[in-house]
């Protein structure tokens, strides 16, 4: 892997972007960038938490940031553009090309919003490498979720009512990005968004289920700790209580206490 000559690099994202308006030359273009910087020393174990079993580049953060920021520039300017070459990239084999194809959509704007919904719903499927999955959860707000933030959510919500469990994990991790996000103040949306799958949680979702709950804890305990007491007196088998016990060291002494005597009531009722 070349060190990165930042003269080079923007030259050669330029020629990139020339060709945004034709798919076909900007993705053998794009394979050619990657391929100049690749990193062909990582192992697979070196890969840490993105492990795929795609075939990737790993190349420097640099540059796909450089490449993201020359996308969103040509986005704002033909967005129709942007969906065609999000689509081709989408079909590509390699990594980085299908993690661009989400970030186009992320940067296209949501009037109609439509044609990003329906992608989202098709690319967002159990077939999908689960680690590419999360790349369709945006590690900032895109613009549908800024200027369509009802239109978000009901995606999200169809996740969550999914009957595969790698999309329901997916839709949880979904909420999680935006109970972490301090701007975001529709708790009870999220709620009421858990409540049939903390009654018949899988034990698969136990990690999303546990890592959402502890959120939400440090931002409201007391409706947490309301919400958990309501879904065990509910519950009808033994979710809603392993869950609780899953999550107990996400609050405070007392309030631990509080929740081991409403588990014990109710192992009793049986």
């Amino acid at each position: 892997m070349p060190a990165i000559q930042m003269s080079r690099l923007k030259h050669q994202i330029a020629q990139l972007g020339d060709s945004f308006r034709q798919p076909d030359v900007f993705q053998h273009t794009l394979h050619e960038v990657l391929y100049f910087y690749a990193n062909r020393t990582l192992r697979p174990q070196q890969s840490g938490a993105r492990a795929t079993l795609i075939p990737h580049y790993s190349p420097p953060a640099q540059v796909l940031r450089q490449i993201q920021v020359e996308l969103t520039q040509r986005c704002a300017a033909n967005p129709t553009a942007a969906l065609a070459l999000a689509d081709r990239l989408w079909a590509d084999t390699y990594l980085e090309p299908r993690i661009l194809a989400i970030f186009l959509l992320g940067e296209i704007s949501p009037n109609p919003p439509e044609p990003i919904l329906q992608r989202l719903r098709e690319w967002a499927v159990p077939s999908t490498d689960h680690h590419l999955l999360d790349f369709c959860l945006p590690v900032e707000k895109t613009r549908l979720q800024k200027e369509k933030p009802a239109l978000w959510v009901d995606l999200l919500s169809s996740w969550l009512a999914s009957d595969k469990i790698a999309i329901q994990a997916l839709g949880l991790r979904a909420l999680r990005s935006m109970v972490d996000d301090q701007s975001f103040e529709n708790l009870p949306l999220t709620f009421v968004a858990l409540t049939p799958l903390v009654s018949t949680s899988s034990s698969a979702l136990i990690p999303e289920l546990k890592g959402l709950i502890a959120a939400l804890a440090q931002r409201s305990p007391g409706e947490t700790v309301y919400f958990l007491r309501h879904a065990l007196s509910v519950s009808n088998d033994d979710g809603a209580a392993r869950l609780v016990r899953r999550c107990l060291d996400a609050f405070d002494p007392a309030t631990q206490d509080g929740l081991r005597s409403a588990l014990r009531v109710k192992a009793e009722q049986g």
